[in-house]
């Protein structure tokens, strides 16, 4: 996922994480960072969202990659609330 990151590849970083879900391998904070730093190069804040919303679900805490990752897409996309 993180290559996908570098490469602003947003949909195949979804389409890894579904992956992951289908083969039962957990997503760590490490695995979310990277997903939302694809929705900042893609300007996706609603997914950073749901990303975020998905961590909580799942009680994975939130770290200083994924918190500055999410604030720079909301910045990107000019959304705070």
């Amino acid at each position: 996922i993180s290559a996908c990151e570098r490469g602003s590849q947003l949909s195949m970083a979804m389409e890894l994480m579904k992956e992951m879900e289908h083969r039962d391998i957990d997503k760590d904070v490490m695995t979310y960072g990277a997903a939302i730093f694809c929705c900042e190069q893609s300007g996706q804040w609603r997914r950073a969202t749901q990303l975020l919303e998905d961590m909580a679900r799942l009680r994975i805490e939130k770290n200083v990659v994924t918190a500055n990752a999410a604030i720079s897409t909301f910045g990107v996309a000019r959304k705070w609330q």
